[in-house]
C-alpha cells in the first residue's frame, strides 16, 4: 500500500518529543505518518515502543530510509554529536531550541536544517505575518515587548517582523522593585520578592530597534496588568497582547495604517471553539487566519505550521536561532555589566 502522507520520525525522543510532538503529529493522521525512532538506550526504547505503539529502529540508517523529516529530540548538549549522525539523511532535519553552540551552525550548512521556535507561529504571529506580506502596512521600525513573551523566543518573534534581522549592539538596564508575590490569579500572597526588569534595546544594522521588556514576576502577579507586543512603523503599527485577570481573559489585535492622510483602524474579530482561539478576520484589509484543526491550543498550531514549512522547506534556520540566543545573552551581560555589548 502506497501512502502520500509526510513521514516524520524521531532521532533521540525527549520529553517534548513524548508529549508533544507525537500526540500532534497523530492527530494530523490524514497528512502525517510517524516513521519510528532511534533511541540509543535500547531498554528504554523497546518500553517506549511498547507503551506507545511505535517503530524502534535499532539503526538510524533504517529510520532514515522510511522517513521524509526527522526531529531531533535530545539534551542542547547532543546537538552537535547528533547532527554529526544524521549528516546522511536527505530529508528535513529538524532540531528543538535553544540553539547557543556555533559549531551547530556549521554543522547545519549544506543540510536542510530547521528550528522548531513555536513562538514565531502562534495564530497572532501568524496573521503579523499576512499582514505585513501584503505590503499595506511597513515592516517596523520599533519593536516593543513588554512582558508578552520571554527569553529568546521574544528576540526571534521581534526580529521575525524586520527587514535587517542582524544586530549591531545591545544596551541593558536591570532595575527591581519589591512587590508581594502572587501565583497565578488567585490572589493568593505566600511571600514577599525582589522583582527584577530586564529593559533592554536592540539596534539591528539599518537601525532600526528591538525593546525587550520583561519580569518572570509579571507573569505571575495579578498587580501587573496587560503583556503586550507592539510593532511601531513609518505609516501605522499592530499592538497585540493579553489581558487575563480572575474576570478576564481575552487577546488584543489593534492594527493602524495611514491610508490617504486618514488614520485607519482595523478592528479584528477573534472567534473561539472548544476554548481555544480558531480564527482571527481583519475583513477591512482582507485578511483571515483560521485553526487547521478544531481544539489546538496555539503551541500546538505553531508546531503544526513549523510541520508544514518543513515540508515545504520554508524552515527557520540554525543561523537565526543562535542568533537569538546570542542576543539574549549579550542583554544579561549588558545588564549584569551596566555596558553596552557591540556585535562583529
Amino acid at each position: 500500500m502506497t501512502t502520500n502522507r509526510y513521514r516524520i520520525g524521531f532521532y533521540g525522543f525527549g520529553k517534548r518529543a513524548r508529549n508533544i510532538y507525537l500526540p500532534l503529529i497523530r492527530k494530523f493522521k490524514e497528512k502525517y505518518e510517524v516513521s519510528g525512532f532511534f533511541r540509543r538506550n535500547s531498554n528504554l526504547a523497546t518500553g517506549d515502543s511498547q507503551l506507545l505503539n511505535l517503530a524502534y529502529h535499532k539503526n538510524p540508517s533504517d529510520l532514515f530510509k522510511c522517513s521524509d523529516a526527522i526531529i531531533i529530540s535530545v539534551p542542547e548538549s547532543a546537538q552537535e554529536e547528533c547532527l554529526q549522525s544524521v549528516s546522511s539523511f536527505e530529508g528535513t532535519v529538524l532540531l528543538e531550541t535553544p540553539v547557543s553552540s556555533p559549531r551547530v551552525v556549521e554543522l547545519s550548512k549544506g543540510m536542510k536544517v530547521g528550528v522548531i521556535e513555536q513562538w514565531i507561529h502562534t495564530p497572532v504571529e501568524q496573521i503579523k505575518s499576512l499582514i505585513y506580506s501584503t505590503g499595506t502596512l511597513e515592516r517596523p521600525r520599533i519593536v516593543q515587548n513588554n512582558f508578552r513573551s520571554y527569553d529568546y523566543h521574544a528576540i526571534a518573534q521581534m526580529r521575525s517582523y524586520l527587514s535587517a534581522k542582524t544586530p549591531r549592539l545591545v544596551s541593558c538596564f536591570a532595575s527591581s522593585v519589591h512587590l508581594p508575590r502572587h501565583f497565578g490569579n488567585s490572589g493568593d500572597l505566600l511571600k514577599e520578592q525582589l522583582e527584577t526588569f530586564d529593559m533592554s534595546t536592540i539596534q539591528m544594522t539599518d537601525g532600526a530597534l528591538i525593546q525587550h521588556n520583561f519580569s518572570y514576576a509579571h507573569k505571575t502577579s495579578p498587580l501587573r496588568g496587560i503583556q503586550s507586543m507592539n510593532c511601531i512603523s513609518n505609516n501605522g503599527s499592530i499592538l497585540t497582547g493579553r489581558i487575563q485577570d480572575k474576570t478576564n481573559d481575552c487577546e488584543i489585535f489593534d492594527v493602524r495604517i495611514l491610508e490617504n492622510e486618514n488614520v485607519k483602524t482595523h478592528n479584528s474579530v477573534i472567534e473561539y471553539e472548544e476554548g481555544q482561539m480558531s480564527s482571527i478576520t481583519l475583513s477591512s484589509i482582507g485578511i483571515a487566519w483560521k485553526t487547521p484543526l478544531i481544539g489546538l491550543n496555539d503551541q500546538e498550531i505553531a508546531i503544526s505550521k513549523i510541520l508544514e514549512n518543513a515540508e515545504s522547506g520554508a524552515l527557520y534556520s540554525a543561523k537565526d536561532a543562535f542568533i537569538d540566543s546570542m542576543i539574549m545573552r549579550a542583554v544579561k551581560i549588558a545588564g549584569q555589566n551596566n555596558e553596552i555589548v557591540r556585535f562583529q
